[in-house]
C-alpha cells in the first residue's frame, strides 16, 4: 500500500478589523505579523521533519492567509503552492475535498485556512483516544496554531487520523 501523507493545518495568524473592509480582504494585524514570523521560525526548526522535501501546501485566497503564507514560506522553501479560494468559508466536507487527493496520493500537506473550517476538520479527523496529551493541550484553535495530523487510512471519516502535534506559535 502506498504511503499516505501526512496533514499540517494551520489557521491563519492574527488578523486586523479596517473599517470598510470586507472580511475575505482583511489584512494581519501587528500581533498577526509577529506570530506568523514565529509560526516561520517553527517551519524553519522543524518543517522538514514534519513535512517532506516538497510538500503540497493548500492556501485559501483571502488576504490574511496570503500573508500568513508570506510570512511562513522561508520555512519551506521546497514547497508547491496552490492558492485555493474553496479553503475561504469552507465546511469540513469542503476542506477534505479539498486535501484528501494530495495527501492520499502521498503527498504532505499544509492547509492555510480559517476557523471554524480548520478546528472543524481536525475535530473530526482526529482520534482523540490515540494521542490524549497532545488533544489536551487544545482548547480550541486560535490564530497560528498549527495542527500535524497523521492519517490512518484513506476513509477520511471520523476519527481517521492521529493529531501528532499542536503547537501554537507566539511572537
Amino acid at each position: 500500500m502506498a504511503r499516505r501523507g501526512r496533514l499540517v493545518l494551520m489557521r491563519h495568524a492574527k488578523s486586523a478589523y479596517p473599517l470598510g473592509v470586507a472580511d475575505h480582504d482583511r489584512p494581519l494585524s501587528g500581533r498577526g505579523l509577529r506570530d506568523a514570523s514565529a509560526a516561520q521560525l517553527w517551519f524553519s526548526d522543524h518543517g522538514a521533519e514534519i513535512l517532506s522535501q516538497d510538500p503540497c501546501v493548500l492556501v485559501s485566497t483571502a488576504l490574511r492567509t496570503q500573508q500568513t503564507w508570506q510570512a511562513i514560506q522561508s520555512g519551506l522553501p521546497t514547497a508547491t503552492v496552490q492558492h485555493e479560494p474553496r479553503i475561504y468559508e469552507a465546511a469540513v466536507s469542503t476542506l477534505i475535498d479539498v486535501c484528501a487527493p494530495s495527501v492520499s496520493a502521498g503527498k504532505d500537506t499544509l492547509l492555510i485556512g480559517h476557523n471554524p473550517g480548520v478546528e472543524g476538520l481536525a475535530d473530526f479527523l482526529a482520534d482523540p483516544t490515540t494521542r490524549p496529551d497532545v488533544w489536551a493541550q487544545r482548547e480550541k484553535c486560535p490564530t497560528a496554531a498549527i495542527v500535524v495530523l497523521e492519517i490512518l487510512d484513506d476513509s477520511w471519516a471520523g476519527a481517521s487520523a492521529i493529531i501528532s502535534d499542536f503547537i501554537v506559535p507566539r511572537g
